[in-house]
């Protein structure tokens, strides 16, 4: 129930401005789902740029919601006697479509226990301590002293909606990134729209499904990435209205979404700004020409005005800028061409690589900007050729890079509009022959209860999977440990120090379940100043690995813990082996055991997920 409060909160406070903007505009040519995009877009600068000033505040950013949905309620008082079904539009396979990307895309977030793989144990701690302290600049309250410079809109949003529905962190980040894939999938359907009306628009929207990027992205959970896509999709397409009218309002609405690319993901804002430079060059093979002052429109004025909208933040986080440095830089590689068609799923780049050929013959502005974006991807993830240049540099600009996510993340949007172009043809021809639709339906809808059932069934499909699944890290913490989390946050005084379990993962839930500060949490690029934690973090390993040692008593007390928390796994040797997680704990050799430990009580237990009390 948790995940469903969570996904309704989201909808209600953040699909209603979108709704709103859509009745005010829509004879304007403004669609549902764009506006919903550009709804969320006003939310993400409003918030980041309050917080900018005071920091977050539950009823300051509840106080702009609420503003912001009045006044949009204002303005479109007068059609909404006019709200018409669009229902009406869909068929048969295209229901079951939907449905089909609704189960595949929402519902894991009901099934897993906490998000898979580690990025969102980082994620949560950004949400931990905005929630905590209010600051989105600093580790406060849990470490004051190490700052973070990353675009502050997934976490105040996290928070915000923590404080609201009063579900655990994890299960914020679950319920509401979902809930985000399917926004992407839709948005890149409308630019698909753009490109070549509702069928191209329905291609696009199939490969962005199909293609196993965005489903990786999700299951990774990189869900800040699935913000920045959404964010970044609605941008483009506001950018065409600018390009088609001569109207101020489109040019200060796509400010307005340009900013909040910038404050939604720092990566989805590098990837957009590099195809914009490609853009500059390549604009001259777009067909109809662009003329001057539609060129200088998108070129000129709407990165400037993102500029100045995002300026809040940027000043607030200016003094940081030369604090940044990346620990452990990436570098390209040519084995990430490969990957770009793995993780893609194969068939989303091969018609791809048909759908440019299309693309140059058509050469709508969509087309060539989707070849542009292929240039940086090749060269940031694989060639390495400016990276070779920026290391000789005394800042060394390319270390913010990712290379690898160039390769997984950039390639979403570009692939899957370029395979629309590839996959029309084909659809064309299968539309040419008799009870497509028939045999169409039958297909989803068998695929519709395989994937059901799967998900019914997810427990035994980890174990049938278990041989042949590549050995990702799947969820790290149990239905046990997480009640031992729990028990921390409903239990221990908000100031309380945790040991949680050493190394490079295994414990670190503890901080965002608990929000309790733990000496484990998720390490981060784009810490600043976490040198000296870092250290501590190596020193600390001895306190869980002996803790019956005097070495282990001294670290406890010279760090003032005041609990320790035991992962279920070490305690229980033969855990069920259809638990979700296809890789085996990150051991480490256990010296001595708690109950040894003559300073310390069992607190709590959990079928093997402990807590530990130190004793005064």
């Amino acid at each position: 129930m948790a995940i469903l409060s969570v996904m309704l909160a989201s909808c209600v406070l953040f699909v209603t401005p979108g709704i709103l903007i859509h009745l005010s505009l829509k004879e304007r040519g403004y669609h549902l789902v764009p506006c919903i995009g550009i709804g969320l877009s006003l939310v993400v600068v409003l918030y980041s740029t309050v917080a900018s000033v005071v920091g977050y505040s539950y009823y300051l950013q509840m106080g702009i919601t609420i503003g912001l949905d009045i006044a949009l309620l204002f303005f479109a008082r007068h059609q909404i006697s006019n709200i018409k079904s669009w229902t009406h539009r869909l068929v048969s396979w295209q229901w079951l479509f939907l449905a089909l990307v609704v189960l595949i895309y929402v519902g894991p977030a009901f099934v897993i226990p906490v998000p898979f793989d580690t990025d969102a144990q980082g994620f949560g701690v950004l949400i931990a301590t905005v929630r905590s302290s209010g600051s989105i600049k600093t580790l406060a309250p849990f470490y004051p002293e190490i700052g973070w410079y990353y675009s502050p809109a997934f976490f105040l949003v996290g928070a915000q909606l923590a404080d609201i529905t009063g579900a655990g962190i994890h299960e914020i980040m679950l319920g509401f990134s979902h809930l985000l894939s399917v926004g992407v999938i839709a948005a890149i359907g409308y630019l698909g729209m753009i490109m070549g009306g509702r069928k191209t628009g329905w291609w696009a929207g199939v490969a962005s499904a199909i293609g196993l990027s965005l489903y990786t992205t999700l299951m990774d959970a990189a869900y800040t990435n699935l913000l920045g896509l959404w964010l970044t999709a609605t941008f483009l397409w506001i950018l065409d209205k600018v390009i088609r009218n001569k109207s101020g309002f489109d040019l200060v609405i796509a400010g307005g979404c340009l900013s909040a690319v910038l404050l939604g993901h720092p990566d989805s804002i590098i990837h957009l700004v590099l195809v914009y430079f490609c853009f500059y060059i390549t604009v001259v093979f777009v067909r109809p020409k662009l003329s001057i002052k539609e060129y200088m429109r998108i070129m000129i004025l709407v990165p400037v005005l993102g500029v100045a909208i995002s300026a809040p933040w940027l000043f607030s986080t200016f003094s940081m800028l030369g604090q940044i440095s990346v620990h452990e830089r990436q570098s390209p590689q040519l084995h990430h061409l490969l990957w770009v068609l793995t993780v893609n799923g194969g068939l989303t780049p091969f018609f791809a690589l048909i759908g440019i050929w299309w693309a140059v013959r058509r050469r709508h502005w969509l087309d060539i900007w989707s070849i542009s974006w292929l240039v940086p991807i090749v060269e940031i993830s694989s060639l390495g050729n400016l990276d070779a240049l920026s290391r000789r540099t005394l800042i060394d600009p390319m270390q913010i890079f990712y290379p690898f996510g160039m390769a997984w993340h950039a390639t979403i949007i570009p692939l899957a509009l370029l395979a629309s172009r590839g996959l029309e043809p084909i659809g064309d021809w299968i539309a040419g022959k008799r009870f497509w639709q028939e045999w169409l339906v039958v297909s989803l809808s068998i695929i519709l209860l395989l994937a059901g059932t799967g998900l019914i069934m997810n427990k035994s499909v980890v174990s049938w999977t278990r041989a042949y699944v590549p050995q990702i890290t799947g969820s790290v913490a149990t239905a046990a440990d997480i009640s031992a989390y729990e028990w921390l946050r409903d239990n221990s005084p908000s100031d309380s120090k945790v040991l949680n379990y050493p190394g490079r993962y295994e414990g670190q839930w503890a901080t965002v379940i608990s929000e309790r500060k733990s000496v484990y949490i998720r390490d981060q690029l784009f810490y600043i100043g976490a040198e000296d934690w870092r250290n501590s973090q190596k020193n600390m390993a001895a306190a869980f690995l002996d803790p019956a040692s005097n070495e282990a008593y001294d670290l406890i007390s010279s760090n003032e813990v005041d609990y320790i928390v035991v992962p279920q796994w070490l305690n229980v040797s033969d855990m069920d082996q259809s638990r979700l997680r296809w890789r085996d704990p990150d051991k480490l050799p256990q010296i001595s055991w708690f109950e040894d430990a003559s300073y310390l009580d069992l607190a709590a237990d959990f079928d093997g997920a402990q807590v530990w009390i130190v004793k005064d």
